[in-house]
């Protein structure tokens, strides 16, 4: 139980540091692009406190350039749809 626990911590701590770090600096997105979509797929996460972070940074990720914005945008229709 408690290895879950930390799993979900260390989640939980790197959609911290990715969401400002993309949502601050959008030119990260396209520098590590990789990295950008692997972030994205924490829209899927099974923790509901990690998923609401994700829209939280969801909502800053859409108000960025296309680049950053359609991949953003088509993660979180995805995760309304899913929920």
């Amino acid at each position: 139980m408690a290895s879950q626990l930390e799993e979900v911590d260390s989640r939980r701590s790197a959609v911290s540091v990715l969401g400002s770090l993309f949502s601050e600096h959008p030119d990260l997105a396209s520098q590590y692009h990789k990295n950008y979509t692997d972030f994205l797929e924490r829209f899927h996460d099974k923790d509901a406190g990690i998923r609401s972070a994700m829209v939280a940074f969801g909502v800053k990720l859409l108000r960025m350039p296309p680049a950053i914005a359609e991949p953003a945008a088509g993660a979180v229709c995805m995760h309304c749809i899913c929920v």
